[in-house]
């Protein structure tokens, strides 16, 4: 006879429940399972940065915060409908962010 137990948690304590169990793998260096690595993605994501194209994919990684501090995500995101995205493997890993001053040129032409 098997039995089951069932937690029964508002959305509170849920959140809780998971904030606990990525505090543990990133402290403790736990690698991510590709499950976990999306749920971190979709659950803590405030940046995404796309870079190269393929012919199928293009790369992508995403700024994740977390306890007041900020993780890269790498993975693939897939340019058509039959392409899912991959993630290959590698581990978020702690960022800072660094603000740089962008000076725009522009020119215009002036009659003479």
């Amino acid at each position: 006879m098997v039995f089951y137990i069932v937690f029964v948690m508002g959305s509170g304590q849920k959140d809780i429940m998971i904030d606990k169990y990525y505090e543990n793998k990133l402290n403790n260096k736990i690698d991510f399972t590709e499950e976990d690595f999306w749920v971190f993605i979709d659950e803590y994501s405030i940046e995404t940065e796309y870079g190269d194209l393929r012919r199928w994919y293009r790369s992508a990684t995403t700024i994740c915060e977390f306890n007041g501090k900020y993780y890269a995500c790498e993975w693939d995101e897939g340019l058509t409908e039959n392409q899912e995205r991959q993630w290959y493997g590698d581990q978020p890993y702690e960022v800072i962010p660094k603000d740089i001053v962008v000076t725009k040129v522009e020119r215009v032409w002036k009659r003479v």
